[in-house]
């Protein structure tokens, strides 16, 4: 049975779905703007021969945590394993989730059996990294991210419910601007390409209300001041109640409700020092000596930087790279299969 648990970090606790189950522990790490709720259909195809958590990052879900620094976030996952009393767990990121638990490997906080990335990587160089973010901490980012979708909007009741039901609708019709092809928009967030990412290029110019007022101009009005359709691409094909509790469980009060993260939350997380030895860019898989495979959907985030992944790949022993007929939120589009990536790699 799953329960709720919780860690003690700095600065408060991180929130977690113990989903119980025996057999190799497995970690799972959400995007920015998700939370341990998106995990919830991957689990069932790995219970019961994995011993499995998902955790809530901090500033997101039910974590009281908020981030002051650009590390917490991933630094925090060591807390966690360490409190498990885990040996080489697996250690499982989607999107800003890939970079954290590359990060927390890299910086030699925990020895996992090994990482596995989900369409959350850094592929470019510092300078580049940090020209790219230095857009993202702007008030008219941050205006953005608010409008486009809800963060650190708050809610009545009444709000909060006409947003949920519209990103359930908006992932049943797949409605979003900008056509076919690869995903522009991050169903979850619209921030992991910066958050911690790979410095933002799919968000900058898609951000404003791009497929918002043509989309939903005859929805209600939460819908238009929140992004209902930016959702959903990404999210067609998700278990319309998998998208009712990962949305449930953002949106955190009693009578007010907070879309978390706020964006305060993505400032903080998206000003790393440009000379941290642990950087979000290519350099840190160098500091990765642990088997790591890659999942790279088809239309996600990275797939037209294919060949650059594959250098990632190629660049040490022990890497896979795993592509997939999806778009980027494949862990709530397509859980079996990444359910099937993550045996693979515990059955080694």
């Amino acid at each position: 049975m799953t329960r709720e648990i919780f860690f003690e970090v700095d600065g408060g606790t991180l929130a977690a779905l113990d989903h119980g189950g025996s057999g190799p522990p497995v970690l799972l790490v959400h995007g920015s703007g998700h939370n341990a709720a998106a995990w919830s259909a991957v689990v069932t195809w790995l219970l019961p021969g994995h011993r499995v958590i998902a955790v809530d990052l901090r500033g997101h879900g039910h974590s009281t945590a908020e981030s002051a620094t650009a590390e917490q976030y991933w630094r925090d996952l060591a807390t966690v394993v360490a409190a498990t009393g885990w040996e080489r767990p697996l250690l499982v990121g989607h999107s800003t989730g890939g970079y954290a638990v590359t990060a927390v490997t890299a910086a030699g906080l925990v020895k996992p059996r090994g990482i596995c990335v989900v369409d959350g990587l850094v592929l470019d160089d510092r300078e580049t990294v940090h020209r790219t973010l230095s857009g993202f901490r702007t008030p008219e980012a941050a205006d953005n991210l608010r409008r486009t979708f809800g963060y650190g909007r708050r809610f009545d009741a009444t709000e909060r419910d006409a947003w949920i039901e519209s990103q359930i609708i908006a992932a049943g019709t797949g409605r979003i601007g900008g056509g076919a092809g690869v995903d522009r928009f991050e169903g979850e967030t619209g921030t992991d390409r910066f958050a911690g990412g790979a410095g933002g290029d799919r968000f900058e110019g898609e951000t404003g209300t791009d497929g918002l007022d043509g989309e939903t101009g005859t929805g209600t009005g939460t819908e238009r001041l929140t992004g209902g359709a930016a959702a959903g691409r990404l999210n067609a094909g998700a278990d319309p109640e998998l998208v009712r509790a990962v949305c449930e469980r953002s949106l955190v009060g009693d009578g007010v409700f907070l879309r978390r993260p706020t964006t305060e939350e993505i400032a903080a997380t998206t000003t790393p020092p440009m000379d941290a030895p642990v950087h979000p860019s290519v350099d840190v898989y160098r500091r990765i000596t642990c088997p790591m495979t890659i999942m790279l959907p088809t239309r996600g985030f990275y797939a037209d930087r294919r060949p650059e992944v594959t250098a990632v790949v190629e660049s040490a022993p022990h890497r896979r790279l795993v592509d997939i007929d999806a778009g980027h939120n494949v862990v709530m589009t397509h859980p079996r299969e990444v359910a099937a990536v993550i045996t693979t790699m515990t059955s080694a």
